[in-house]
């Protein structure tokens, strides 16, 4: 990847530090940590109340957003805070976590796929799905997640190439194999409206 600009530099210093302290698992598990925590409202409001206070050292700042997205299973995350808190770049801790994550999922070569089908598909669809999305997007492997929606009628839509790989929301790319969709054209071509 070259990304450049701060973001993407904090998170090469991240990588790197992990890779020489060989702590590059347990920073994986506490990068994904502070990425579900920073969606708990909770956790939001206490480090809202940190960051605000003017009367603070941002030192100080560091060590109690430390202790609010703690414990690690690193000892290199809490020291990062650290270092972000003196270089005053806290609020890019978010940024940095989701950008480490994304930068393991291209590195391992990992792709989600999620596939929403009108009724649960059996083994040998999942494994054929993950087959061919594993050739078509060139990826070593797929993370498949299912979804059932009856109201697809039959058949299956496949979304991946998502924004974010962790939370699988906002696909880039899909495939419509369902039927609603199927009798939706046919009643475009026959110009009827569908509703």
């Amino acid at each position: 990847m070259t990304l450049y600009g701060p973001i993407s530099l904090l998170t090469q210093v991240l990588t790197d530090t992990a890779t020489k302290m060989k702590e590059s698992v347990p920073l994986t598990q506490d990068a994904m940590m502070i990425k579900k925590k920073y969606d708990d409202e909770d956790v939001q409001e206490e480090l809202l109340f940190v960051m605000s206070d003017h009367s603070t050292s941002e030192l100080e700042k560091g060590r109690q957003v430390s202790e609010i997205m703690g414990p690690f299973q690193s000892t290199v995350m809490p020291k990062f805070i650290i270092f972000l808190s003196k270089k005053k770049r806290m609020l890019s801790l978010r940024k940095v976590c989701s950008e480490y994550v994304k930068r393991l999922y291209v590195a391992q070569s990992i792709a989600p796929v999620k596939v929403i089908s009108a009724q649960k598909l059996t083994e040998d669809q999942k494994n054929a799905i993950k087959a061919k999305m594993t050739t078509k997007i060139g990826v070593q492997d797929v993370k498949l997640l299912e979804e059932v929606d009856g109201g697809l009628l039959a058949g299956f839509v496949v979304e991946w190439d998502y924004l974010d790989p962790e939370k699988v929301h906002c696909a880039t790319q899909s495939l419509d194999y369902s039927m609603k969709s199927h009798l939706e054209k046919m009643a475009l071509a026959k110009g009827i409206v569908v509703g």
